[in-house]
């Protein structure tokens, strides 16, 4: 009897990831719509499993927005909801109804004052968004649930806007480049995520894992390295941080080291992958 494998957030860009490779796994899938799935209703949500029986459920929802959840508290409290008591909740399920939790978290529960940081260091984020994404780690394992949860950083990939197509896209129509070039990261291709935990589906272990790409950049050297594999010729400016005006304070550096699992292939291998053979 096939697995059944229930992907939440599917409309996203890590979602999108995940439903666009399920063609090329022998898994029995469901993909509910937001309409079909409320996931801020706990009750809709456990009837919904015990309907269905998944043996995994992989959990791609959340709220982004880095930039309103900062200044906003309506979507502070959103954030909270998806980003910390969802995977909370979810947690509870899995233990109630045994099936294996598969949650993402973000190199933003950093406060990026260290070189890199390793699943194991001390969590200590500097914005809102970081603060929900570190509640909801430490909610989901609270439980002993069979839960494992992937923290990753600046992702890249198809069927989304991302950091990468916005800033190509804005090239092509001859817009003025401007980006913060002291601020060091692990930018991660989504189909390589996606791949990595449907490949690995049956063998994952409880904890806390550091899923990135191998290699790490400035978010000026991202975009230097995805215009240079396009050909585009167009003038970047690099600005520092203090010079960046933002209402969101971010971490300077938050590269994520792997000392649980092997990271993904080279970073510039995955870039070049998304960059030629995806739509931006």
């Amino acid at each position: 009897m096939q697995s059944k494998v229930l992907v939440l957030g599917s409309t996203g860009l890590l979602g999108s990831a995940f439903k666009y490779l399920s063609r090329n796994y022998k898994y029995d899938f469901l993909f509910p719509s937001r309409k079909e799935l409320d996931l801020l209703n706990i009750d809709d949500l456990e009837k919904f499993i015990l309907l269905h029986k998944p043996d995994f459920v992989i959990n791609c929802a959340g709220h982004n927005d880095v930039k309103a959840i900062e200044v906003n508290d309506e979507e502070f409290d959103l954030a909270l909801n998806l980003n910390a008591y969802l995977p909370f909740e979810l947690s509870k399920l899995s233990k109630k109804y045994k099936f294996r939790l598969l949650t993402f978290s973000s190199d933003y529960v950093f406060d990026g004052q260290k070189k890199s940081y390793r699943e194991s260091d001390t969590q200590n984020p500097i914005n809102r968004y970081g603060l929900t994404k570190s509640i909801g780690e430490q909610l989901a394992l609270s439980l002993d649930s069979k839960v494992s949860i992937f923290r990753t950083a600046w992702l890249f990939g198809p069927f989304k806007q991302n950091f990468v197509s916005f800033m190509v896209n804005r090239a092509l129509e001859n817009q003025e480049i401007k980006v913060v070039n002291d601020q060091f990261g692990s930018p991660t291709f989504t189909i390589d995520i996606a791949q990595y935990v449907l490949d690995n589906i049956d063998s994952h272990d409880n904890g806390v894992f550091h899923l990135v790409n191998d290699g790490s950049l400035t978010w000026f050297e991202l975009l230097d390295k995805s215009f240079s594999i396009l050909s585009l010729g167009n003038d970047i400016v690099g600005l520092s941080t203090k010079d960046f005006s933002s209402t969101v304070n971010r971490p300077l550096n938050s590269v994520l080291n792997s000392y649980h699992i092997k990271k993904l292939r080279k970073l510039e291998l995955a870039l070049q992958d998304y960059l030629i053979n995806y739509e931006l």
